[in-house]
């Protein structure tokens, strides 16, 4: 996989991000982005198995707009870092805190624009490994 993380933005299998834990246990290195390569865009990058998942993590209550801001966060990342990926390659996963609310669900589900062009977005509870998107 061609993506090169900084050393000091390396974070092994697990970190926090705002409130929320990104784990993957069977990930060769989770990267952070947001706050260390740089300001914005997605907030991790893990690598393992050949694959790349494309991580932002919200905590607490996920609304539409939060949906909608996420998916523009994880769009930034796709396009800076794999705009010629191979797209079973790759997962892009928003986590989240206590819930994600339904308006939100359905706009991932069937409006978002990533969704259509073939990169759904997965929703998973903070601290979920997230070894099973691998």
């Amino acid at each position: 996989m061609n993506f090169n993380c900084p050393k000091k933005c390396e974070r092994g299998g697990s970190f926090s991000s705002y409130g929320c834990d990104i784990k993957c246990s069977e990930c060769d290195f989770i990267c952070q982005v947001d706050g260390c390569i740089i300001k914005g865009g997605c907030d991790a990058i893990a690598i393992g198995k050949g694959k790349v998942l494309v991580i932002e993590a919200k905590s607490g209550r996920v609304s539409r707009e939060d949906a909608k801001d996420a998916a523009r966060q994880l769009k930034e990342c796709l396009d800076r870092y794999f705009s010629h990926i191979n797209k079973r390659k790759l997962k892009l996963i928003l986590l989240h805190g206590k819930r994600l609310d339904k308006p939100a669900r359905i706009f991932l589900q069937k409006e978002c624009e990533l969704r259509k062009q073939g990169f759904p977005v997965d929703h998973v509870k903070c601290g979920t490994d997230l070894s099973k998107y691998l």
